[in-house]
């Protein structure tokens, strides 16, 4: 009968809007923490990774090598990044990253090449987009140095003429 009453009071107290406020931003703090957690197993995972090739190569200094690979991940907010081209996946496979990465976060770091002070992504235009879309405001990223990918110099890292696909503007 405990459980009943107390049910009752906290469903008067959030219509009362005294617990709605604080219960929202409690599920915000969860799942920022719950991203974070991921980025700490994703970046665990790639420290594994990095040291097992580095014990098969006989190298010396795994440990070294490894803390740089976790060094080089960071986040940066979303403000601090600019792409360099507009969306190319199809509808349907900008659907599947947009609910994957609403259900799981950003696994994979984004990919970033700086110069003169700004950030430009080199790899991973579409997650950028996708967590923008979901007001993700700090994403995991990794600075690379050019070339990397299809990027040769800095003149490749200027945002393209052209626009986004018009179905971007209803993926919800």
């Amino acid at each position: 009968m405990k459980g009943g009453v107390k049910a009752a009071k906290a469903s008067k107290e959030i219509a009362q809007g005294t617990k709605a406020t604080k219960g929202v931003a409690r599920a915000a703090k969860v799942e920022q923490v719950a991203q974070q957690a991921e980025r700490v197993e994703y970046t665990t995972k790639v420290a594994k990774a990095e040291e097992r090739v580095v014990q098969l190569e006989g190298g010396s200094g795994a440990s070294e090598k490894v803390a740089e690979v976790v060094e080089k991940i960071t986040e940066i907010n979303l403000e601090d990044i600019k792409p360099t081209h507009h969306i190319t996946k199809s509808e349907a496979q900008m659907k599947e990253l947009f609910n994957d990465i609403r259900a799981n976060g950003i696994k994979e770091p984004i990919k970033y090449a700086e110069h003169n002070g700004i950030k430009y992504i080199v790899d991973g235009q579409h997650r950028f987009f996708v967590a923008r879309k979901l007001r993700i405001q700090n994403i995991p990223a990794k600075q690379v140095r050019l070339p990397h990918a299809g990027y040769k110099d800095i003149a490749d890292l200027e945002l393209e003429p052209g626009k986004h696909p018009g179905f971007w503007k209803y993926v919800k």
